[in-house]
């Protein structure tokens, strides 16, 4: 496509006019005169004639080229007046349809606002601002540093971050604005165009979330248990004070310590089996891990725990890692193994007892026989249990309803149901 080449004259178009008009008037009288005194030297009345259509052409030559002259010129200012419009009409296009609040303040008053500036400071209409002075749209506390900000963007080239500060409504509420000012020619006088931008919901969302954060941060630095939280690679990347209390080390320690250093291999080997698993931990965002782990401590001792993981999943639903809890269970493994232990020693009691001995719950079931009993009720000992003397039907056992005793035959010395 190819490109209008624009000429720039050195001069106005009005002089280039006359200009052109001039060269156009005195070359036709020079080279005319010229001709006609070579052509018609010995014929005076043709010589006569001549000169009266030459001044005939003259007048119509040089009309013609006044009109010519004089349409391009209209079609030139035309066109710039059309080109003026258009981007006078683009650029209050882009003003009135900007996010940002724009204001023009020239000699402390206002003299523009756009839709979104009169709305953020609740007026009807932009006429409604047009002619306030800038320091009732500032708050009383700002407004000393605000002035001052403003009258060192007159001083500057470039746009001056105006910080954020509290403007005030024509209501009288209050606004947090970030502002932007910058030095605009308006006219015959120097003038500010100031953007603003409110970030009252910015700061609200803020507030709320250090408010959530210190509850939670309370929470977690106050909790008995352990609270920690991993990143995609495994590293700590926050643990809760108890971690000091639980194992005896600092924080800051224990945020630098790998999952190898705080576990024993056998609890790091199971650790490793469970989050190794893409499908949970990278894919699963409600599946939790539990699990009883068995941690060092700073004098070389060990502490249980039972830990409770999930993996954490951000909005765009990409993996960022995991998030725990864990509790100090060592109490409990103490008392389910003294517990153990006192079973196998009751075990090894009944099984020492020549005598049938037979526990049975509320509903008349047996739960716990001796190998007498078994040998009782005849049925091998590697066999015996509970639920076998349960379903067995040898014997018919009293009911409440026709109660009955186990005694001892002194003659045979071996227990027999008996009905009372």
């Amino acid at each position: 496509m190819k490109q209008r080449v624009r000429i720039a004259l050195p001069v106005s178009p009005a002089a280039w006019i006359v200009l052109c008009y001039m060269l156009a008037g005195l070359a036709w009288v020079f080279f005319s005169d010229r001709v006609a005194a070579v052509l018609f030297r010995d014929k005076p009345e043709a010589l006569l004639r001549l000169s009266i259509l030459k001044g005939f052409l003259f007048v119509f030559g040089t009309a013609l080229l006044l009109y010519l002259l004089l349409r391009w010129y209209a079609r030139r200012c035309y066109r710039k007046e059309q080109s003026l419009r258009e981007s006078e009409e683009r650029y209050r296009l882009v003003v009135e349809s900007a996010p940002n609040a724009i204001l023009i303040v020239a000699e402390g008053r206002t003299v523009f606002a756009n839709a979104p500036a009169y709305r953020l400071f609740g007026a009807a209409s932009a006429s409604a601002l047009v002619g306030l002075d800038i320091g009732d749209l500032i708050a009383p506390a700002d407004r000393p540093v605000m002035l001052r900000a403003l009258d060192r963007v007159a001083g500057k080239a470039a746009s001056v971050d105006l910080g954020c500060r509290r403007w005030r409504q024509l209501d009288g509420r209050f606004l947090d604005l970030e502002g932007t000012g910058a030095p605009f020619p308006l006219e015959d006088r120097p003038a500010l165009l100031i953007f603003l931008r409110d970030i009252g919901p910015q700061r609200a969302a803020e507030r709320s979330l250090q408010q959530r954060d210190a509850q939670y941060r309370l929470l977690a630095e106050n909790a008995h248990d352990l609270i920690f939280t991993l990143d995609a690679d495994y590293h700590h990347t926050y643990i809760s004070p108890s971690v000091e209390k639980l194992r005896g080390v600092p924080v800051e320690e224990a945020l630098r310590e790998s999952l190898e250093e705080v576990m024993t291999p056998e609890s790091y080997a199971r650790v490793r089996e469970r989050i190794d698993n893409p499908r949970i931990s990278r894919e699963d965002a409600s599946h939790m891990e539990r699990m009883e782990l068995e941690l060092r401590r700073r004098d070389g001792s060990t502490v249980w725990v039972e830990s409770v993981v999930r993996s954490m999943f951000d909005e765009a639903g990409t993996f960022r890692g995991f998030v725990g809890v864990a509790r100090d269970i060592t109490e409990r493994r103490l008392i389910e193994e003294e517990r153990n232990r006192s079973q196998i020693f009751l075990t090894k009691i009944l099984a020492a007892i020549p005598d049938p001995v037979f526990v049975k719950d509320t509903e008349r079931r047996f739960v716990l026989v001796n190998e007498a009993m078994c040998m009782f009720w005849g049925i091998p000992g590697r066999n015996c249990s509970a639920g076998r003397i349960r379903t067995s039907s040898r014997w018919t056992w009293p009911t409440p309803e026709t109660p009955g005793i186990c005694v001892r035959s002194p003659r045979e010395g071996s227990i027999s149901p008996r009905s009372a």
